[in-house]
């Protein structure tokens, strides 16, 4: 093969690149990210307004939030929980001078999900002061600051993370200035990260009583920075496998929740957290529980419609997407925002590729067949061979015993299983009788025979 050739190939390849432009965009508009999740980004999080899709759990959500007030927001994975889990840390930074703080829980964490609150609100707080926005509040709060890190280590090492004051840098760069460097420069770049890991392991090694005192003392210099209170939003709870440690550290941190009318707690919780919570001890500590559904096909065209008007305000659904293509794609996603956003931004790459000027049903089938290999690959062993056996057997219920003899797991594991894949797109589940009967979506089928 000559040069030239080589070249012309290298030319095929490249124009298989998306080009949105006979589609109307610059930009593929559905793209998967959490509305809000830059609350703290004017701009971005006013941006996400207009594409907010108002349904009744958000509207419930809004009702029930407060200071004093904690909420369990929970659902299946994809339903819409994270955004507004972040929508509420936005109203609260934006509309009530409440300072947000994001904890993200997962598998290695759970156990001290505690400490991580502590943990992420001591740099929530180091994040304001170091913005040094307001001189009055900020010199309060660092002589607040000096005066609590001699008796603890905690305030020494949030003092050490914010770096010098303006009187330790001026003294400091008079002695460095014939090296010609900053000290405050310094002092930020090194050793920052170790710092930050000392205060990581401290933190963690409190017991529940003192992150409850701690939490208390701090309310005092988030204060004294102009807010009002806190708002805690803790999240992640749909990737822990082992709901009972989500149980076990809600119900330890009862004491926490109850502390102070100061601060907002927001969970977003799986359908299992709810499901496995037998004797209310979770919604106990509660004062609202929130259930995120799946959307109404009304609400899933105007999140898409909003979508499309934000990159393009003379295109409607109907130039984007023939009308198979819209119906297989809101048949496939039955009512999950984040699988059908996923699926339409997938079938968008397809047509733009192709040089289409609209999505058909052809450019979404591909996309479908796309995401399933992408989740096949990503499954475990055992999710596999189940999907294989109940391909083999058409449809089956968990109660089977042939199901379980070929799958060799017991009826409650199998339905976990079952479950699973569900959320996952995977397997459909009918009602027959009395039975939960469950079979392999048809584009997973193909790719397991």
């Amino acid at each position: 093969m000559n040069t030239c050739q080589h070249m012309n190939a290298f030319e095929d390849i490249w124009r298989l690149r998306p080009d949105y432009s006979l589609l109307g965009f610059k930009s593929n508009p559905f793209t998967i990210t959490p509305l809000f999740f830059n609350y703290s980004d004017k701009g971005l999080s006013e941006r996400d307004e207009k594409l907010f899709v108002p349904t009744e759990s958000a509207r419930q959500s809004v009702t029930s939030f407060g200071l004093g007030k904690r909420l369990l927001v929970w659902g299946e994975v994809g339903v819409g929980k994270t955004t507004i889990m972040n929508m509420l840390l936005y109203l609260g930074s934006s509309r009530e001078d409440l300072l947000p703080i994001r904890v993200v829980i997962k598998e290695d964490t759970v156990s001290r999900a505690v400490q991580e609150l502590l943990y992420n609100y001591c740099f929530g707080l180091i994040s304001e002061l170091r913005k040094k926005k307001l001189a009055k509040p900020v010199e309060s709060a660092k002589k607040w600051l000096l005066e609590k890190k001699y008796a603890d280590k905690l305030y020494d090492f949030m003092t050490r993370l914010m770096g010098p004051f303006e009187e330790e840098i001026s003294a400091e760069k008079r002695v460095s200035s014939r090296a010609g460097l900053s000290v405050a420069v310094q002092a930020e770049t090194a050793g920052e990260e170790a710092l930050t890991s000392s205060l990581r392991t401290y933190v963690q090694s409190l017991p529940i009583r003192a992150v409850q005192d701690r939490l208390v003392e701090l309310q005092a210099l988030t204060s004294s920075l102009g807010y009002r209170g806190v708002v805690f939003a803790i999240d992640e709870a749909d990737h822990i496998e082992q709901i009972d440690k989500v149980l076990a550290m809600l119900t330890a941190s009862r004491e926490i929740f109850f502390t102070s009318q100061s601060y907002a707690f927001v969970v977003a919780g799986s359908k299992d957290l709810a499901d496995q919570d037998r004797r209310g001890e979770v919604s106990g500590i509660f004062d609202s529980t929130i259930h995120v559904g799946r959307l109404r096909e009304d609400d899933i065209k105007q999140a898409l419609f909003r979508r499309v008007q934000l990159e393009n305000p003379e295109l409607t659904l109907q130039k984007v997407f023939d009308n198979e293509a819209l119906i297989a794609i809101l048949q496939h996603c039955g009512g999950i925002l984040k699988t059908t956003l996923r699926l339409a931004e997938n079938a968008l790459d397809e047509a733009a590729a192709q040089r289409a000027s609209r999505i058909n049903l052809k450019h979404v089938m591909a996309a479908s067949r796309r995401a399933s290999v992408s989740l096949l690959s990503n499954l475990k062993d055992y999710e596999i061979n189940v999907l294989r056996v109940l391909s083999r057997l058409g449809q089956a219920s968990p109660g089977d015993r042939e199901f379980q003899r070929r799958a060799q797991l017991s009826r409650p594991r199998l339905t976990t299983v079952l479950n699973a894949l569900l959320d996952k797109r995977m397997v459909d589940k009918a009602k027959k009788a009395r039975k939960n009967v469950y079979s392999v979506k048809p584009h997973v089928k193909a790719f397991l025979d």
